[in-house]
């Protein structure tokens, strides 16, 4: 994801439980995340099913939001499903057990059961900030099934980033019972961030990594997408993220090592972190200059490679001493880097790529 965010993606929790090339990782979420101020989200999907073969596993489905990046906050909450299920092998009915459940900081992401679902129920979550408190709701359309309540918890923060997900929560433990199953494909409805359908061109594209293959949402049509087994990622797509591999971490540090500066921090220690970060771009933007690229992608990249140049040139210009210089040399800084960031988002939606990685 280069410069896409990622001051902000800094921290991020990981939700409902706590590769190099030529497969990289993805992680373990697939679907849509916004960013910007939200104070309410809702969607709804379908319960899915539980193919034949599956093994014993559980995934979950949910909205959520968060407040990643913002100083010593990592405010999260989340409604949704659980999904557990397998296919046996000696029957030909499916085995699930499914639940609404809601999580937070404050329960440690751990799922908090609120009432049984089937698959193939209709659902519909929302989360509204309202009164200094989040107004939790998530409803079975086919059986009925509900629950409404507030919560003071998690309402302190400015939320910033929205998302609408399917995750494997078994993802990157080692010692596991359970797996991700083999599910029908998640159907998303109704997306609404503030009461207003989402634009598709500001939501950010998330892939979940298989044992064997990926998960990637379609494009959102009518507000809404599904979530199914990603397409082949080509030469070019492949490149763009090995590089962006690249300058990401040292882009990351430079975020981290920044948030810490004062007037009274060494001017030899800032210099010392701009020039690591300045060469990690010079080779991006070499490596974005040289080579042959799709000649659908040449507008956008010649885009981005002046926009690289011109954080380059930010970076490289020695911030002033004094707090209110300083300030303004970051604001300059995070102006540049977001827009950017924005180009580089719609080069991974050309190239098929995942728009936003984990960090």
């Amino acid at each position: 994801m280069i410069l896409a965010l990622a001051a902000l993606l800094i921290g991020a929790p990981s939700g409902v439980m706590a590769h190099a090339a030529p497969r990289p990782s993805f992680g373990a979420f697939a679907g849509y995340a916004w960013f910007g101020s939200v104070k309410s989200l809702q969607g709804s999907w379908t319960v899915p099913h539980v193919r034949p073969g599956s093994a014993l596993g559980v995934a979950a489905t949910w909205i959520g939001v968060q407040a990643p990046g913002i100083p010593h906050s990592k405010a999260f909450i989340q409604v949704g499903i659980v999904e557990h299920g397998f296919w046996p092998v000696h029957d030909s009915q499916p085995l699930s057990f499914d639940y609404a459940f809601w999580s937070d900081i404050g329960h440690h992401f751990r799922a908090e059961p609120l009432f049984i679902v089937k698959p193939g129920d209709r659902v519909a979550a929302s989360l509204v900030l309202q009164s200094g408190r989040w107004r939790v709701s998530i409803v079975d359309l086919t059986s009925g099934g509900r629950s409404r309540f507030s919560t003071a918890e998690e309402a302190a923060f400015s939320f910033n980033m929205a998302e609408w997900l399917q995750e494997d929560p078994t993802s990157g433990r080692t010692h596991r019972p359970l797996t991700y199953p083999v599910l029908s494909d998640v159907h998303f409805r109704r997306l609404r961030l503030d009461s207003r359908a989402p634009r598709y061109g500001a939501l950010y594209s998330q892939w979940m990594s298989l044992r064997v293959g990926s998960l990637e949402p379609s494009p959102l049509r009518e507000d809404a997408f599904f979530v199914h087994r990603a397409r082949p990622i080509g030469a070019d797509g492949a490149r763009y993220l090995s590089m962006a591999a690249r300058v990401d971490a040292p882009q990351q540090r430079f975020v981290l090592a920044m948030s810490g500066w004062q007037a009274s921090t060494p001017s030899a220690q800032i210099a010392a972190e701009r020039s690591s970060f300045a060469a990690a771009l010079r080779r991006f933007i070499h490596g974005l200059t040289t080579g042959r690229w799709p000649a659908s992608a040449a507008p956008l990249l010649r885009t981005i490679a002046h926009g690289a140049r011109t954080l380059l040139a930010q970076t490289s210009l020695a911030p002033p001493e004094s707090p209110a210089g300083l300030r303004a040399w970051i604001v300059r800084w995070r102006h540049e880097a977001s827009t950017l960031s924005v180009s580089a988002h719609m080069l991974r939606r050309r190239l098929g790529v995942p728009e936003l990685t984990p960090p």
